[in-house]
């Protein structure tokens, strides 16, 4: 038998209709042209949920055996008589719309639900369908939908949602199957179908909460329906950096924070260069620590990033938050050490220096590991030696564990990083108090006098040894202790190709002189005897002169100023002449500063500064001289006068001495720096000049009236200078050789 079931759901019995015309001028169809009409029968098949074919169908179903799959009809051409016996078939009306059966069926439907009598009301509501089933309307809505809640409440999920989606196919604004699709939907993680259902259940909205709450759902939805579909495509293109990016970011926006991380962590994955593969890691952890709260993870995170980019932006800083977050001080060491390891040879020198300063700091103040502090320290200061906060902290540790001979060197060094700064020489006289060395306590202190930050206990070790009103014995400067005189940087080779052309440059110039008329004439008059002399500066020239072991050079006294109150003259033999200056209102350290650093010029250069005194003078010397020795040297388009003069003065003797010289200078560096010989001369000169007063307070006072400048050195340069020599090995060394050393304190 065929049933209304089967028939509901196409399983069962299909219907068509045969039409053979019995005349051919008796063929007539509605809308065909002449030319398409058959020669022959002609079938069609009936629709299945046509009431009448329905209809029909029952009837013959009722006469026939259960075997039957299909009926064919055979129509001919039927006469009045045959179609009034084919509508006797039915009882009633076929159009469904005015059959009262509809209703009836429905009424018990509903009923049959509500006694939760499933089955029946299956039945029920199948029969109203097909009584329906031309109708469009809300009822054939509500029909599905109520036949939907009953496969439901059969565990038919899937036919219930068949179900629905029909019902709003018929009639889109049924509101309570709309509702039932979108649970069923919500409840089967359909995201993409749900999404579509809100974008339709906004309009019946009824407030503006309800409308807000149900678009955040509808963009919750779809974000995961996004999601779920890049996920399936980076399962077909794995790695793939566009669609783990855009992955990524839906996850973010979804609030699926453990995922988004993953994304993060494939996508690194699937980078091939470090720089970004670590940028792309930081992410992950970042986002792992402030949004998923997965420390752990985190930080493995940033130990894979630093591991492909230790200089990458972030990833150890978040290692240190985290360590010391947990006060993990013995875990955050090995953090700074293992960072350290990474970062080597790697050209970071900045972060490398930030890391020792936090490891020093770490372990003096949380591990009390003093020792690993001075290591870390000296480490980071073999790096950036101009580091003074570094090394002031360095020095006070070395105090600490009594190593106040390293404490000492450490200073020497800072106070040539910062000859201005107080707490470097306080540093200087507490550890030479505590080693009793007087010299350097009163040197120390000296310079706190001069900067104005001396206490009333370092004045008074200043004014106990500050020299005053006599002359003091001193034992001559040998030649390797001038040495001790000359910065590092003092250019020793061109040093001696000057001194070994001094004799003949001297005389081509006087000759020069001579020719124009501009040789110094003395007064015989004002020549002065050093040693019968009652004049203090006159003896001082006596006292220099032996201290640095110069040969005397003849001495005159003018009561005219001069500049800097004294000068070697470029006269025809050694002379000095003193101006008003130097044999006025001066006291026995002064006069020792200004006499003893005119010879010092004497001693570095002989008497070539007085004949070639400027660096112009200097340069149109050498210019002149390495043709005559250098076949590759430029030569001047026009011969000077002082190329000529050399070449005629210079004996064989001479030109040895100077080829020899000059070899030296060109396998040494090759190059000639005039300005630099100049500028470590004059540091030189006013370093002896600054052993013989012993007063860092005389040499700035006369250093700043002085007005003479030579090699670029301003008065406070040369201050700075004799500041930080002042404290230093080689200083007291000379102090030691010359006698200068007190006994004690």
């Amino acid at each position: 038998m065929v049933n209304r079931q089967d028939l509901q759901y196409l399983t069962a019995m299909q219907l068509a209709l045969l039409i053979e015309p019995a005349e051919e001028d008796g063929w007539s169809l509605p809308d065909e042209a002449d030319n398409e009409k058959p020669s022959g029968p002609w079938s069609a098949p009936l629709p299945h949920d046509d009431p009448l074919t329905i209809l029909m169908v029952e009837r013959i179903a009722s006469q026939m055996g259960e075997s039957a799959s299909h009926v064919l009809l055979y129509a001919r051409s039927a006469s009045q008589e045959e179609w009034s016996r084919l509508s006797d078939l039915g009882s009633g009306t076929l159009d469904p719309r005015c059959d009262e059966r509809v209703e009836d069926a429905i009424a018990r439907g509903a009923r049959l639900l509500d006694e939760s009598a499933w089955d029946a009301a299956r039945e029920a509501y199948l029969a109203a369908d097909v009584l329906l089933a031309h109708e469009s309307s809300m009822r054939r809505a509500e029909v599905f939908s109520c036949l939907a809640s009953i496969e439901r409440e059969r565990g038919e999920v899937g036919l219930a949602a068949v179900l629905l989606d029909r019902a709003l196919a018929i009639f889109p604004a049924h509101r309570g199957a709309l509702q039932a699709r979108i649970e069923l939907a919500r409840t089967s993680g359909d995201a993409v179908t749900l999404a579509a259902l809100l974008a339709r259940q906004i309009h019946f909205a009824e407030s503006v909460d309800e409308r807000v709450t149900t678009l955040t759902e509808m963009a919750h939805e779809s974000l995961r329906a996004v999601g779920q579909a890049l996920t399936d495509a980076v399962a077909l293109r794995p790695g793939d950096p566009d669609l783990l990016n855009r992955l990524r970011a839906v996850y973010e926006a979804a609030g699926r924070y453990d995922d988004a991380v993953n994304a993060s962590v494939a996508l690194a994955e699937a980078q091939a260069d470090p720089g970004e593969r670590a940028r792309t890691l930081v992410s992950a952890a970042k986002l792992c620590t402030e949004r998923v709260g997965n420390v752990g993870r985190a930080v493995a995170l940033y130990e894979a990033a630093i591991a492909d980019d230790p200089g990458v932006p972030g990833a150890f800083e978040a290692i240190e938050a985290v360590l010391e977050n947990d006060q993990d001080w013995s875990g955050l060491e090995r953090a700074y050490a293992r960072q350290l390891e990474r970062i080597a040879g790697r050209r970071m020198k900045e972060a490398e220096i930030e890391l020792l300063e936090k490891l020093a700091e770490l372990r003096a103040e949380q591990l009390e590991n003093i020792i690993g502090a001075i290591q870390a320290l000296d480490r980071l200061l073999a790096i950036a030696p101009d580091r003074l906060d570094a090394r002031m902290r360095l020095i006070r540790l070395l105090e600490a564990t009594g190593q106040d001979e390293l404490g000492q060197r450490c200073l020497e060094v800072a106070a040539r990083l910062a000859p201005t700064e107080p707490a470097v020489f306080q540093g200087v006289h507490r550890i030479a108090t505590r080693r009793a060395d007087p010299d350097r306590s009163y040197c120390a202190c000296a310079v706190l006098v001069h900067l104005g930050e001396a206490d009333i206990g370092e004045q008074m070790i200043y004014q106990q040894y500050a020299p005053e009103a006599s002359l003091k014995a001193v034992r001559p400067l040998e030649p390797h202790a001038w040495e001790l005189l000359f910065p590092d940087d003092y250019d020793a080779e061109l040093a001696d190709v000057l001194r070994a052309i001094e004799p003949v440059a001297v005389a081509v110039k006087l000759d020069h002189l001579r020719q124009s008329g501009r040789v110094p004439r003395l007064d015989p008059s004002e020549r002065q005897d050093p040693e019968r002399s009652t004049l203090s500066a006159v003896r001082t020239v006596g006292w220099a002169a032996h201290l640095l072991q110069t040969p005397m050079p003849d001495v005159y006294a003018k009561s005219e100023d001069i500049p800097g109150g004294i000068a070697a003259l470029p006269s025809e033999s050694p002379a000095l002449l003193l101006g008003k200056a130097a044999l006025v209102g001066r006291s026995l350290p002064e006069l020792s500063f200004m006499v003893t650093r005119e010879f010092a010029y004497l001693r570095a250069a002989g008497r070539l500064l007085s004949f070639y005194p400027s660096l112009a003078d200097l340069d149109g010397l050498i210019r002149a001289m390495l043709p005559l020795f250098l076949s590759g040297a430029p030569r001047s388009r026009d011969v000077s006068w002082l190329e000529l003069g050399l070449a005629s003065k210079l004996d064989a003797a001479a030109r040895g001495r100077v080829a020899g010289a000059i070899t030296s200078m060109v396998s040494a560096s090759g190059k000639v720096n005039l300005k630099r010989w100049l500028r470590t001369t004059e540091i030189a000169a006013c370093r002896a000049a600054f052993l013989a007063c012993d007063d860092i307070t005389v040499a700035a006072r006369i250093l700043s009236i002085d007005g003479r400048v030579f090699g670029d050195l301003s008065a406070a340069d040369k201050v700075r200078d004799l500041i930080a020599f002042s404290v230093s090995q080689r200083y007291h060394a000379l102090r030691s050789l010359a006698g200068f050393s007190m006994d004690g304190m």
